[in-house]
């Protein structure tokens, strides 16, 4: 697939993905929504080991870059945290858990400052019952799966050379791919006419706009790439693609500064059949840098799939 063929004027905004693995040292026991108890921890142990403009950029990202015409509303996170749903809510002593986080653009940048966040958090303990851990290994995790150790919790790094992806390697991945299931893995909050998107009226144009947008300004505003206007005519296009959509809407409870809250979004799966050719970096890029709001907390993670 050439540049032309795709729905965005760039394509070279790029990220890493880290697979983080921690093992308890006592029996811990969370809410459902682990993704959210884990941003949770890194926001406050940020507070406590890094320089407030350290913390910010991550946690509170201020508008970094001008906008010529407005103030941009909000500024998305340099992260984002993944978390396997499994529905495990208790790790016995000596378990191991797995989560990923990505860091994009100038993101990588604050590697160590995550590592230092997470084995504080360890240090510190998580969860109900506040159980320690020690943060035992980082893999670097390439657009195929594979993996390279480049920490294996001593405090030193065993490679610097880490698995870079971008849009551009998206891009060359496919060459006329006809059909796609996606499957929205963690609850899709999109917002279309100031309205939450539910099942019913879920729509491939509203998805790859919101996409697309976030897409923007994480280049913008974390790999100095300029800002572009949407062409409004190719997401149009996208109209010609039959879908079939199986939806439903489920809420995830968890505490935000020990206040309980409740966000819900749309999963399922949906059947893409046409011509995905100009689509299929941006629809992909959601395995990665997820869609809608949320993201840094693990909403909008989707896995996509060709037939």
């Amino acid at each position: 697939m050439n540049r032309t063929s795709t729905i965005i004027p760039y394509t070279n905004l790029h990220w890493h993905t880290f697979e983080f693995s921690i093992e308890f040292r006592e029996p811990a026991f969370f809410d459902k929504f682990l993704g959210s108890v884990l941003r949770g921890a890194l926001g406050y142990s940020l507070r406590q080991i890094c320089d407030i403009g350290t913390y910010r950029y991550i946690f509170e990202t201020p508008q970094t870059r001008e906008l010529s015409d407005r103030k941009y509303s909000e500024v998305p996170r340099p992260y984002v945290i993944s978390v396997p749903d499994h529905g495990q809510t208790w790790f016995a002593t000596g378990e191991i858990f797995n989560f990923y986080l990505t860091l994009i653009g100038k993101g990588i940048s604050y590697l160590p400052h995550f590592i230092a966040a997470f084995s504080y958090t360890g240090d510190r303990g998580i969860g109900l019952k506040r159980s320690k851990f020690e943060l035992t290994s980082i893999e670097s995790v390439s657009i195929s799966g594979e993996r390279e150790l480049i920490y294996n919790g001593d405090g030193r790094f065993l490679s610097e050379e880490f698995f870079r992806i971008s849009l551009d390697d998206l891009q060359s991945l496919r060459s006329q791919p006809t059909q796609m299931l996606l499957t929205f893995l963690t609850p899709l909050r999109l917002i279309d006419m100031k309205r939450l998107v539910r099942p019913d009226n879920f729509s491939l144009q509203v998805y790859l706009h919101r996409s697309i947008e976030r897409i923007r300004a994480l280049g913008y505003f974390h790999d100095d790439i300029p800002w572009f206007d949407l062409d409004e005519s190719l997401i149009t296009r996208s109209e010609s693609i039959r879908s079939e959509a199986f939806l439903s809407w489920q809420d995830w409870e968890f505490f935000v500064r020990g206040r309980p809250q409740k966000m819900g979004g749309v999963v399922g799966q949906v059947i893409l059949q046409g011509n995905l050719a100009p689509y299929c970096a941006i629809l992909e890029s959601g395995q990665w840098l997820h869609v809608g709001k949320g993201t840094s907390y693990g909403f909008g993670s989707v896995s996509v799939q060709y037939k």
